[in-house]
């Protein structure tokens, strides 16, 4: 068994330590420059590519431009305007036709916790729900919630919806004003 001795005076022991630790954090300062200096290359040499890049895509477009398929762009970014447009103006005249957003969002506001729908169909003049209700009372209350609000005309539901008492399968017809 070996054992050893240190017989260095204490103050001597607290100059050792400081001097080590003082290496140990000269390294890491070495490290953690050499580290940022590294980063800072890499970044440096990432943007001297975009630059590349960039002026080479310029000379592209000045080239592009200049010949006939710049025309042939133009052209067909005309037709893309015409289309878009058209198409613009064709969801107006839906959304004037048919405004369902307003139906759906009243239908959701009333919508109790207990009760789901999986499907809704959309028709001129009507709307069909169909869904699951955790239990028979939450579906009539539904039922009356809608019947009580202006936007529906008529409420239908089939007397088969309120056969069970709970997890109820059901479908309600609605007539739009």
């Amino acid at each position: 068994m070996r054992r050893s001795i240190n017989l260095l005076p204490i103050e001597r022991k607290k100059v050792l330590k400081i001097e080590n630790f003082s290496r140990f954090l000269f390294k890491m300062g070495i490290v953690v420059i050499s580290s940022i200096l590294l980063f800072v290359v890499f970044l440096l040499a990432n943007l001297f590519i975009i630059n590349i890049y960039k002026k080479i895509n310029q000379e592209e477009i000045k080239r592009t431009e200049s010949g006939e398929l710049s025309s042939i762009i133009r052209k067909v970014k005309t037709e893309i305007d015409s289309h878009y447009e058209k198409t613009n103006q064709s969801v107006t005249n839906i959304n004037k036709k048919f405004p369902y957003w307003t139906y759906l969002n009243q239908i959701n506001q009333i919508l109790p916790e207990n009760i789901y729908y999986s499907k809704i169909t959309m028709e001129l003049g009507g709307v069909k729900l169909e869904g699951l209700a955790q239990n028979r009372n939450d579906l009539v209350d539904f039922k009356e919630l809608l019947k009580q609000n202006e936007l529906f005309e008529k409420v239908e539901m089939p007397i088969s919806n309120l056969t069970s008492r709970e997890n109820i399968n059901f479908q309600i017809d609605l007539a739009l004003f």
